[in-house]
């Protein structure tokens, strides 16, 4: 009893175009055709280097990638910057701003919103999570986080903030966190 397995390039009768294009399609560049291991390998190291030759990033950037790393919050809902006050005005952020700076996060249903008041090293940031209820904050930043807990009304402080970006998680008992988007303050 005889069983079709399909088209093999051994049998002539059952190969067809489709095996042609396969092969001619494998290396698709102008680049000449790698055939055999060795050739995989300069093949590789030709376009793009030998292992290990690559500039090392410096280290200001790997600590910062580390930080950000060290920072993530698997599983939080994100929440969009939706108002800045500075750019409602036309300005950009940057020294020399007067006055506080106003923003607003939104996602699930719940909003944040902080006052970001600028102080020679440092920031203060008073906020308010809607709708109220129980609730942990935490102020993200590069190096740090700073955690603080609001009143009845969804309001919250958190001084001694770094100048740089910053992130918020907003913490509520049995539902997902909320970390809004970085930015910089």
């Amino acid at each position: 009893m005889r069983t079709e397995s399909g088209p093999t390039g051994d049998d002539p009768e059952h190969s067809g175009p489709d095996d042609e294009n396969r092969a001619r399609t494998r290396w698709d560049s102008a680049d000449p055709e790698p055939s055999g291991p060795d050739d995989d390998e300069s093949h590789v190291r030709a376009r793009w280097g030998a292992p290990g030759t690559a500039e090392r990033a410096p280290e200001s950037l790997r600590r910062s990638a580390r930080a950000a790393y060290a920072q993530r919050r698997p599983g939080a809902v994100l929440a969009d910057l939706t108002d800045d006050s500075v750019f409602a005005h036309g300005r950009r952020p940057g020294p020399g701003d007067d006055g506080p700076r106003y923003l607003t996060y939104r996602a699930a249903g719940v909003a944040v919103r902080i006052e970001v008041t600028a102080h020679v090293r440092d920031r203060s940031i008073v906020g308010q999570v809607t709708p109220a209820g129980p609730v942990e904050v935490t102020v993200h930043w590069q190096r740090g986080r700073r955690g603080a807990e609001a009143d009845a009304d969804g309001a919250f402080i958190a001084e001694g903030v770094p100048p740089g970006p910053i992130s918020l998680t907003v913490r509520r008992p049995a539902e997902h966190p909320i970390a809004t988007s970085w930015t910089t303050v």
